[in-house]
């Protein structure tokens, strides 16, 4: 949450809860606000940007993560930071090193 919010500006506050039936429910507060929206009411960059950091700081942190199209609905404010996140999990020695993929196939280290 801690990383969520200093990325995402006025985010206060993420809460979750398994349901009975197993799903979990996601609610989300903006500061100026008191009480909390359901994540069907926040932006789908915000969804993308808590789903890519929730990966990225799993303690199983996988060997390979694919990233299709990150800057699709991420608000390009939060590219840097999903840039930033990306290499502290390689530099952690959990992960392997960041690679990038151009549009004509072009392969890289992001720099």
């Amino acid at each position: 949450m801690r990383r969520l919010a200093a990325r995402v500006p006025r985010l206060s506050e993420v809460t979750s809860r398994v349901l009975e039936d197993g799903r979990l429910l996601l609610r989300f507060r903006d500061t100026p606000f008191e009480e909390p929206v359901l994540a069907r009411f926040v932006s789908d960059g915000t969804l993308k940007l808590l789903a890519y950091l929730t990966i990225l700081h799993d303690p199983e942190l996988p060997t390979l993560i694919g990233i299709e199209e990150p800057e699709n609905q991420l608000h390009p404010y939060l590219m840097r930071g999903l840039v930033e996140e990306c290499r502290d999990a390689a530099a952690s020695g959990r992960g392997s090193s960041p690679l990038t993929v151009g549009a004509r196939g072009r392969c890289g280290s992001p720099r």
